[in-house]
């Protein structure tokens, strides 16, 4: 063999060493899907990945309560499953169009053939998660109506007992009492020590607030749930609906005092009075008697002053008084009206004497003409009095009834006055000029 022959036939068997038997297998349409699979749960399904994009074809939770929906951004478009165990601890609801981040794993669907991306985890992007949540309930919630003012209690004026629903070992506690101590001692505080953050406390809180209104509804005048400042994350226990519904629930009034004044949760805005802290609200839920008692001193001090004032007035007026001549001398000005009566009552008699004498001379010289003067007065008036006593004698139905008439009444007192008016055994009664007298009917006849 020659050296030529013997690189050929190397060159041949290198040839052959290369071909993989594997390159000439036929795979099943499963088998290889399974090998895709696996590469890409190689590459990207052994840690959680995290991918943003836009919510789109998003139709709500299915009826097994799984969610399928895509996420897109400008260049491509990844089709996404979230499954009922992972989204059921979804705090807030998604929507068509919103921008989230999702982290999880990608996985591919066999049957389907088609890559999708398991979702474990989503929050929104650009606005934090509660921030989110905290809008959500509070749109959803005012829709409902548990915002508005015309269902809001007014918190009473005369107060007894309030209770209190916040941590037992907290700030708030001891302020509330402080205030209360101050403003009106007398009143009773009745604490339900609660968590004020965490998982557990949204469930004491509401449980706290049902219990007052139940077990002590009639020792309870007003009710205050709230606690210190913190952070959105720790607050967070007043943004949960459940709190927010036992406090719209509550047949006593509730002030919320919750953060501090720049601080706001749903239940602020759920409750009857929102207090921008706890020391206010203790200030709102029970009346300032030290105020009170202070103004109270203020009017009794005024009203002295006032007494004394009109006393010295009326001293003033009484012995100005005592000091007026009727009251020195009465029976000399007695005295003198009684004089002046007696001369005025001589007067009279004087008068009435003089009348009296100027008449009888009237009488006695001058008798005929006034007696003319009298006939020619008295005369006419007399004709025409004459003259309408005739005419009311004419009138007069007595004067009638004398000449024989008689009126003719039912047993109603009507007067019958025509035949066709009467039937057979009417009663009647019969007016005469002196008397009457009944009877009946027994025959009837018509004259026309």
């Amino acid at each position: 063999m020659d050296l030529f022959e013997y690189a050929e036939k190397t060159q041949q068997q290198k040839q052959e060493k290369k071909i993989d038997p594997e390159s000439r297998k036929i795979y099943g349409v499963g088998e290889l899907t399974s090998g895709i699979k696996q590469l890409l749960k190689q590459s990207y399904g052994i840690k959680k990945i995290w991918v943003r994009g836009e919510i789109s074809n998003y139709r709500g939770r299915h009826q097994s309560g799984h969610m399928y929906f895509k996420l897109k951004d400008e260049q491509a478009v990844l089709t996404c499953v979230f499954f009922r165990s992972a989204n059921a601890k979804l705090k807030f609801e998604l929507s068509e169009g919103m921008e989230i981040i999702v982290g999880g794993r990608i996985d591919l669907w066999e049957k389907g053939g088609n890559y999708q991306f398991t979702i474990e985890d989503v929050m929104p992007a650009g606005v934090g998660e509660l921030h989110l949540r905290f809008e959500q309930l509070k749109k959803k919630l005012q829709q409902e109506g548990l915002f508005d003012q015309n269902k809001k209690q007014t918190l009473p004026q005369s107060v007894e007992s309030i209770g209190v629903v916040t941590s037992a070992t907290g700030a708030v506690i001891r302020d509330i009492i402080h205030v209360v101590r101050h403003r009106c001692p007398y009143v009773k505080i009745l604490l339900y020590p609660v968590s004020v953050q965490g998982d557990n406390a949204q469930h004491e809180i509401s449980q706290a607030i049902e219990w007052f209104n139940t077990v002590a509804r009639d020792q309870t005048d007003v009710l205050i749930v709230g606690r210190g400042g913190g952070s959105m994350e720790d607050l967070w226990a007043f943004n949960e609906e459940k709190v927010a519904r036992a406090i719209s629930e509550s047949k006593i009034p509730i002030i919320s005092a919750v953060g501090h004044q720049t601080d706001f949760t749903v239940a602020d805005f759920v409750a009857d009075q929102r207090a921008a802290t706890p020391s206010q609200a203790a200030e709102l839920a029970v009346p300032d008697m030290v105020s009170f008692y202070e103004e109270a001193q203020a009017l009794m001090h005024a009203m002295f002053d006032y007494i004394v004032l009109k006393k010295e007035h009326l001293s003033q007026r009484l012995e100005k008084l005592l000091k007026a001549r009727v009251l020195q001398d009465p029976y000399e000005i007695l005295g003198m009206k009684v004089q002046r009566l007696d001369l005025l009552k001589d007067k009279l008699m004087q008068m009435g004497k003089e009348n009296v004498l100027v008449k009888k001379r009237l009488f006695e010289h001058y008798p005929m003409k006034l007696k003319l003067l009298l006939e020619q007065c008295v005369q006419p008036k007399k004709a025409k009095f004459e003259n309408f006593a005739g005419q009311l004698s004419a009138l007069n139905p007595l004067a009638i009834l004398e000449r024989g008439y008689s009126v003719v009444k039912d047993q109603k007192g009507k007067i019958i006055s025509k035949t066709q008016n009467l039937k057979k055994e009417d009663i009647l009664q019969i007016h005469m000029f002196k008397g009457e007298f009944e009877c009946q009917v027994t025959k009837i006849k018509s004259n026309n």
